[in-house]
């Protein structure tokens, strides 16, 4: 008798496939069938699932180094160790540590009502299709996630439909924008949130001046900019965070999955000089137990360590153009309609006359949550070398899926 409560499975007949051991980029179910993760643990795994020298390292400093009080005026070695590396890879951001990406949102909200500190400024900005985490506050503004709750704090704009307007889809979301804070009234709005890139929105990226605006406009309106870096963080475009610092100035930004290698739970929110100073000298009463985990801080020294030491993020660049030739070949075989990415991430659609047989050939895991069966369009997260053999495998994998149905 199976007496897991899983809610993928729980209202069905669907039996659940228990994970007994896992291979460099994927895992081995209990009937002994390898399987492809397509998302490497939902983009949090981007060195892939057999880096032991984290788990080593992480397991000496849970040793040594002494609990983390988040509370307190205590801290640790690791979050000094790490609070100064993130200071480094940034602007001069500072860090407030967490669990999960939501916790990362739930901070970037609480900071900015302590920056603003004005009761009426409550109103959360976001996008109508997003995706910011599962906490009651995160389902509130997230687009995608049905939310009937009481949190009423919320306006969604819509969308840069770059698919429908094509070159206008910017000028069309800053006057749906700019219309919206206007009838709310600027004095209402505390924070903008938005995803920097969203797999959810199909992965479309913003132009730099896209960027500009939209700080000169939440700056102009007194409203905070915070940009979800949740699930693009971590070295998937050859910079450690997604963000471009180069092309934006967020007031906040929120990071996690793969800011530890996805070894260990943690998040950080960053806030901007221009924030820090300003809430610095108020009680920053957020937190919980495990918010400066030892496991979690250790993790990501030795993820950043590794990324460094090794030149990773130097590889990336060559990675992204061997998936890209490779989805390409695909294209042109018309396994693939269309594909397009963010880093190392893919959206990718499918023939739909193949899609039927695509899991099967492929041999592969994906997400139910991600999974758009009715349009045939796939989420990949793919490793940041090819010197995994990921690339190899997927490209026989599709090469046999397009041979296999050449008659659909």
């Amino acid at each position: 008798m199976n007496h897991i409560f899983h809610t993928n499975t729980q209202d069905s007949d669907q039996d659940i496939s228990i994970q007994t051991s896992s291979t460099v980029d994927g895992f081995v179910d209990q009937h002994g069938i390898r399987k492809y993760d397509a998302t490497l643990g939902w983009f949090a795994y981007p060195l892939g699932f057999q880096r032991h020298d984290i788990v080593d390292y992480v397991a000496d400093a849970v040793k040594h180094m002494a609990f983390d009080y988040p509370d307190s005026n205590m801290s640790s070695t690791a979050r000094k160790q790490l609070s100064d590396k993130l200071y480094q890879l940034t602007p001069g951001y500072r860090s407030v540590f967490g669990l999960s990406g939501s916790d990362s949102v739930e901070a970037a909200v609480y900071t900015s009502g302590l920056y603003h500190n004005d009761v009426q400024k409550k109103i959360i900005l976001s996008l109508e299709t997003s995706y910011h985490g599962a906490t009651e506050l995160c389902s509130s503004i997230s687009g995608i996630v049905p939310y009937t709750g009481p949190l009423k704090h919320n306006r969604k704009i819509p969308n840069v439909h770059y698919d429908r307007f094509g070159k206008h889809a910017e000028r069309v979301f800053f006057h749906n924008l700019t219309g919206t804070i206007d009838k709310i009234g600027a004095e209402n709005i505390s924070c903008f949130i938005i995803e920097f890139c969203s797999w959810s929105a199909g992965l479309y990226t913003y132009s730099p001046e896209f960027w500009k605006e939209l700080h000169d406009t939440c700056q102009q309106n007194n409203i905070l900019l915070i940009v979800d870096d949740i699930a693009m963080c971590g070295g998937k475009t050859g910079r450690f965070f997604g963000v471009d610092f180069d092309h934006v100035e967020p007031d906040i930004v929120c990071s996690g999955k793969a800011l530890t290698g996805g070894y260990f739970p943690l998040s950080a929110t960053l806030l901007s000089p221009r924030v820090y100073d300003k809430i610095k000298t108020q009680t920053f009463d957020f937190g919980i137990t495990y918010s400066a985990n030892i496991s979690g801080m250790a993790s990501a020294i030795k993820y950043i360590s590794i990324l460094e030491q090794e030149r990773i993020l130097e590889q990336v660049p060559a990675s992204i153009a061997n998936y890209q030739q490779m989805f390409d070949r695909f294209q042109q075989l018309g396994v693939v309609e269309y594909h397009r990415n963010f880093g190392t991430i893919f959206l990718v659609k499918f023939n739909q006359l193949r899609y039927d047989i695509a899991y099967s050939a492929l041999n592969l895991y994906h997400p139910r949550s991600l999974d758009r069966a009715q349009s045939g369009l796939w989420v990949f997260a793919l490793p940041l070398t090819n010197s995994q053999s990921t690339i190899q495998q997927l490209s026989q994998k599709l090469n046999s899926f397009s041979l296999d149905s050449t008659d659909a």
